[in-house]
């Protein structure tokens, strides 16, 4: 502290020592005299207003130290500071938790999702390969059909004509080749 404010904290030090020496003590009034009236009535008003007077300067007085008082202030600064922190901290944690929250939703979805489109995929591969077994089958069944069909007209052929055997031979494997070769599609 300066010299000056020195000066100046006895300064207002001195003043509101000076201001309560100057009110004047009321003493009480005599017994069997009786005050005027009009003085009474003035009196309870400067009683009153000397009150008032003194209530303002001690709110002025404590507002004034409490300004004063920088240890005060810095620590009550601090706790507001560390209260803030705390807020900080606890909305952090809230939207944390809220996102986290929407993050399972949104996986919980997500795999249901999956999981139902896996389930199509394979109920429609199911039927997929239950038609292209069916068509094989029915493919299959014309295959060997068509070549009974052409193994006796090859064998009317052979009576008819009398083809050699090395020829009926021959059919006959080429027929089967056509036969085994159409299965295997």
């Amino acid at each position: 502290m300066s010299a000056s404010e020195k000066d100046e904290a006895v300064t207002e030090d001195a003043t509101v020592e000076q201001v309560h020496a100057a009110e004047p003590e009321h003493p009480d009034p005599v017994p069997g005299t009786e005050p005027d009236p009009a003085e009474a009535g003035s009196a309870a008003e400067l009683r009153e207003q000397i009150e008032e007077t003194r209530s303002e300067l001690g709110d002025t007085v404590e507002a004034l130290s409490h300004k004063l008082d920088v240890k005060a202030r810095a620590k009550e600064g601090i706790d507001e500071r560390k209260q803030q922190a705390k807020d900080g901290v606890q909305h952090a944690k809230e939207v944390v938790s809220e996102t986290a929250t929407k993050a399972q939703a949104a996986i919980g979805d997500a795999a249901a999702s999956v999981q139902s489109k896996a389930s199509t995929a394979a109920s429609d591969a199911q039927e997929s390969a239950a038609q292209v077994a069916s068509g094989a089958q029915d493919t299959a069944g014309a295959a060997t059909a068509s070549a009974q069909a052409r193994a006796q007209q090859a064998g009317q052929a052979v009576e008819e004509h009398k083809v050699p055997v090395t020829t009926i031979a021959a059919v006959a494997g080429v027929l089967m080749l056509v036969v085994l070769w159409r299965r295997s599609r």
